[in-house]
């Protein structure tokens, strides 16, 4: 099969795509009997990684030694805010007789364990790093 003539300048040529447009033109290209099985691994790609996910999640949420605070630290690294109605996990902990640190600190393990970003509940990698590290030379 030969390939029309590409006219365009190569500035032109290297002009971002979004992937939605990319992903069509190549299933278009493959034929439809490749391009459906391709979907389907796709889409089984997807249900496995979230199979993976829930797993170490549930792992993490059925531990006998489960505490309130670890299941706040769950809903708040999640950001389920119908859960936690949409209050500061400080106000939270004050209501259920926990600390913040506690709640932060179980957030952070859960996200850590799972592979979750930060929610918007939580601080940043960075900035979680400059504060130990400003804490140490405080020790020092």
């Amino acid at each position: 099969m030969v390939s029309p003539i590409d006219h365009r300048t190569p500035d032109q040529q290297l002009e971002p795509q979004d992937d939605d447009s990319v992903v069509a033109e190549i299933l278009a290209e493959l034929g439809p009997d490749i391009a459906a099985q391709l979907k389907r691994v796709m889409v089984r790609d997807e249900a496995c990684s979230m199979l993976s996910f829930f797993s170490r999640a549930l792992s993490y949420a059925v531990h006998p030694k489960m505490e309130r605070a670890k299941v706040f630290g769950i809903i708040y690294a999640m950001d389920l805010g119908l859960l936690h109605g949409e209050k500061p996990p400080a106000a939270t902990a004050r209501d259920w007789g926990l600390t913040r640190a506690s709640i932060s600190h179980a957030m952070r393990e859960f996200a850590t364990l799972t592979g979750l970003p930060p929610s918007r509940w939580m601080r940043s990698e960075e900035t979680v790093a400059n504060n130990r590290q400003a804490r140490e030379e405080l020790c020092r």
